[in-house]
């Protein structure tokens, strides 16, 4: 049986509890977050699991029920060849959950700059686009910069709640999005899935 030592470590004021396992160290800074939350979206409960993704390097809590979209689909849904790393979706595909880390060095004191940027850079592309959201808020003890916006598809709009963090020198970025008509029932989950966002050391 593997062997784990728990110490308590007093740093700078925060309680830390530190969990080391074959010399490797995990630090959680007592933000941990649920293995299960219940939320409601519209008039259904839907429950979120705690899952770890991007190489056990990131934890998050998603809708459970979502699946991992398949090749094929993330090829037609995002036909550049620079898709998204992982798309989680629900079942008829109309409400996703994406992450990609990019190549994109940047550091924690460059994101702001950077949604500066990629505002601009939304605001050419989508001149007509309602935002709702623009700023740099800590999640998890980190500085996660926050994106919201509704953009204009072929015959539809598309909600789109954009959050990103420094992980490994490189931009990690994640969106939840769906159609307009779905915006009113999946914008406070969408806060709750980017409020639940931790990376692992």
């Amino acid at each position: 049986m593997k062997k784990a030592l728990f110490v308590l470590v007093l740093i700078g004021g925060l309680l830390f509890s530190v969990l080391l396992i074959k010399d490797k160290l995990y630090v959680d800074s007592g933000q941990d977050i649920p293995a299960f939350k219940e939320i409601t979206v519209g008039k259904e409960k839907v429950e979120l699991e705690k899952k770890r993704i991007l190489n056990n390097r990131v934890e998050i809590l998603l809708p459970r029920g979502f699946s991992i979209m398949s090749e094929e689909k993330a090829k037609m849904k995002y036909p550049s060849e620079r898709r998204p790393t992982l798309i989680y979706t629900n079942q008829d595909d109309t409400v996703n959950v994406v992450f990609d880390h990019t190549s994109t060095k940047i550091s924690v004191g460059q994101l702001y700059e950077y949604k500066k940027n990629l505002r601009k850079t939304l605001e050419s592309i989508y001149p007509s686009a309602d935002w709702f959201d623009d700023k740099v808020i800590k999640i998890g003890g980190r500085d996660v910069g926050t994106l919201q916006l509704l953009t204009p598809a072929i015959d539809i709009k598309i909600y789109n709640s954009m959050f990103f963090t420094e992980l490994d020198g490189k931009l990690l970025l994640a969106s939840v999005n769906c159609t307009e008509e779905k915006m009113k029932d999946w914008k406070s989950a969408a806060r709750e899935i980017m409020n639940s966002l931790r990376v692992v050391r």
